[in-house]
């Protein structure tokens, strides 16, 4: 998206600022990081996305404040820039692009229906008319 994806200068785009920060694959993706399942794969990936995220987030939220511009909230997409939020006392929203019976189903899912939802997980025809849990 940006031409020097390594700095953090802020980009102007009319009404709206973008400060770019690192992912950790600032010079790209390597599908082969010596992880022989999927599974460990993906759990590296995600840690690495997380780790380097929340520290150059971190220091972009930190920059801006000692240049007088606070971040008052902070909109966003992956659930660890909630807890970066958090860590500076700044609000947080997040930005849902997935259909609202997607977050119905993660909020049932975390809300006493997993063991229903994990259940019926390869029912597609399932009318949701299943009894609710016992509190």
């Amino acid at each position: 998206m940006f031409p020097a994806p390594s700095k953090t200068e802020e980009v102007e785009d009319g009404l709206v600022s973008y400060i770019p920060y690192s992912n950790g694959y600032d010079n790209g993706f390597e599908a082969d990081i010596g992880t022989e399942n999927t599974k460990d794969f993906i759990s590296e990936l995600k840690l690495k996305l997380k780790l380097v995220g929340s520290k150059t987030l971190s220091t972009i939220i930190h920059n801006l404040a000692a240049r007088d511009r606070p971040v008052t909230c902070l909109i966003y997409m992956m659930s660890w820039a909630a807890d970066v939020a958090h860590d500076h006392g700044i609000s947080s929203a997040i930005y849902w692009i997935q259909l609202a019976t997607v977050f119905a189903v993660y909020y049932h899912y975390f809300h006493g229906y997993d063991e229903l939802i994990s259940s019926h997980s390869q029912d597609h025809g399932l009318s949701g008319t299943a009894a609710a849990p016992n509190p």
